[in-house]
């Protein structure tokens, strides 16, 4: 009984098995092998980081992973294949890419680092890097396209950045070299809004010139706008246009909608163009405002900070050009005037020395040989005492004549005395009650002092002699960096925008003369006046004798 089952358990053994039957075994059969590569295959592509994609010739998906469906914005592989059956239109941002594409694989067999950008499914895009290459049958027939994408819209975005800034700095330096160069401000201009339209690849610019009033601009040059328009077109400083709702800023206002805009109401101008977005910066300061500078696309824009920048820093430049060119027009004017001034001076003088002094010299002659012929000394004191009255008007009237050329009292006394001396002079003949208002304690600069006294001295005489009014009052006030002189008279008043819009050549000399002497010390005059309500001036000058 024990050598039966010895017997058996040998016959169990494998050793002893019959070689017709296989034998078992822990390895793994070919097929499940097979199954088991196949399905690693499919996590790695499935888990990979980069895109993997399998597309016909015909342009369709046969195979893509999560990676790629969301780089492209689809919620699943699935998604994306059952919706992008045309890659040549749907994927490709420009198709003429697609061709590259396939251009490449049939010459060289493979496509590496091909960038192009494509299409995603919420209407954006981005830009892939491909690596591919053909898979062909046994036949050499072409069976599909497959490889690997990445996403490199985070450089793409930067290389583009770094290429428009540096577009910008060129653009920026450009407008620079013709400023300095001295070149006429229409030319400027019409430079400046070339180069805005071109760096911000907008289909309109325009540059507005603000108008003396204030109330409205003018379109001085422009790209785009239909013809006709620049040169002519007036553009409302009100808060109906996105220019005066710039100017009521004082900086930069970027619309990114004008159909849905709340802040201003759109200008016809914009409307009329299909204008959809848009940004406009002041030209100037909001003390010294020149006009606006805008930008304008008939697709919706964003526009960054980089091309507010930019447009500002254009801006900025034609203010320059502007302010450097109007001084130079009031230099060029004010020595004009100067020299007018002088000889108009020197006239006045000598008719006053002629028909005043000139006469009672003559007649103090004539007094003294009378004096000489005298035949009783009754007589000869009688003209002695005609002659001295004689001499006392005529020491009179010497003394008015240097106190018009340089008022003694402004250097030994100040600047509130001098004026209530001119004062007393030039209103009561005209009937004008003139006061002066203001402490007179602490001297001002002798520059700002001089300057202060010529343009009051303009503005009263302006009063007496055409305002028609009965009361005017000069008031005073020193303040930390400025001091200002308020003029206020009850007169007739002046249509203001009438007389400040005509041309320097026709503008009263007054006014204008009152504006340079502010101007040369770095400060600044302000009228403001109506028919019928009197006139209202304003000059503000700075303490610090170097502005």
């Amino acid at each position: 009984m024990a050598r039966r089952k010895k017997r058996q358990r040998r016959s169990a053994s494998p050793r002893h098995a019959d070689r017709g039957t296989p034998a078992r075994s822990s390895a793994v059969t070919v097929p499940d092998a097979l199954r088991q590569a196949e399905a690693n295959y499919r996590a790695a592509v499935e888990h990979a980081v980069q895109g993997v994609f399998r597309t016909t010739p015909d342009g369709r998906f046969l195979m893509a992973n999560q990676a790629l469906a969301r780089m492209l914005g689809y919620d699943s592989p699935k998604q994306l294949i059952a919706e992008r059956t045309d890659v040549t239109h749907q994927h490709y941002v420009r198709p003429e890419d697609r061709a590259v594409f396939e251009r490449l694989l049939e010459e060289q067999g493979l496509v590496r680092g091909l960038e192009y950008e494509a299409n995603r499914r919420d209407g954006g895009t981005v830009w892939l890097r491909d690596n591919a290459r053909i898979v062909r049958d046994a036949q050499g027939a072409v069976l599909y396209y497959e490889g690997t994408v990445e996403d490199v819209t985070e450089r793409r975005r930067a290389e583009q950045l770094h290429e428009q800034q540096a577009r910008q700095q060129a653009a920026v330096a450009r407008l620079g070299e013709a400023a300095l160069a001295g070149t006429d401000l229409g030319v400027l201009f019409d430079c400046a809004a070339a180069l805005v339209a071109d760096t911000l690849a907008v289909e309109y610019c325009k540059v507005l010139d603000l108008l003396p009033d204030r109330r409205e601009f003018i379109l001085r040059a422009g790209v785009g706008w239909r013809e006709g328009l620049v040169g002519q077109a007036v553009v409302p400083a009100g808060l109906d246009s996105l220019a005066g709702y710039t100017l009521r800023c004082s900086g930069p206002v970027v619309v990114h909608d004008l159909r849905t805009e709340t802040r201003f109401r759109a200008p016809p101008l914009l409307r009329d163009h299909e204008v959809v977005s848009g940004m406009s910066v002041l030209i100037g300061t909001r003390e010294r405002p020149m006009g606006a500078l805008g930008a304008y696309s008939t697709a919706r824009r964003d526009f960054t900070a980089d091309d507010v920048n930019f447009l500002q820093a254009m801006a900025n430049l034609l203010a320059t050009a502007i302010g450097r060119k109007r001084d130079e027009e009031v230099r060029r004017h004010l020595l004009a005037r100067a020299i007018s001034a002088q000889e108009e001076e020197r006239l006045r003088v000598a008719r006053e020395l002629h028909d005043e002094t000139g006469q009672a010299l003559t007649a103090l002659l004539v007094g003294l040989r009378m004096v000489e012929e005298a035949d009783t000394l009754e007589h000869a004191r009688a003209a002695a005492g005609r002659l001295r009255l004689l001499a006392a008007e005529s020491v009179r009237d010497v003394g008015r004549i240097a106190r018009g050329l340089r008022p003694s009292v402004l250097d030994d006394l100040g600047l509130v005395p001098a004026l209530q001396r001119f004062a007393e002079e030039m209103g009561p003949p005209r009937g004008v009650t003139i006061r002066i208002l203001g402490d007179g304690g602490e001297r001002l600069p002798g520059p700002i002092e001089t300057t202060l006294y010529r343009v009051l001295q303009e503005a009263l005489t302006n009063v007496v002699r055409h305002a028609a009014g009965r009361t005017a009052t000069v008031t005073l006030v020193r303040e930390p960096e400025v001091v200002r002189a308020v003029v206020r008279d009850d007169g007739t008043g002046f249509d203001l925008a009438t007389v400040l819009g005509s041309s320097s050549a026709r503008q009263p000399l007054g006014l204008l003369g009152m504006r340079e002497r502010a101007t040369l010390v770095g400060g600044s005059v302000a009228i403001e006046s109506r028919p019928g309500a009197g006139t209202l001036v304003t000059v503000v000058l700075p303490l610090d004798t170097q502005a």
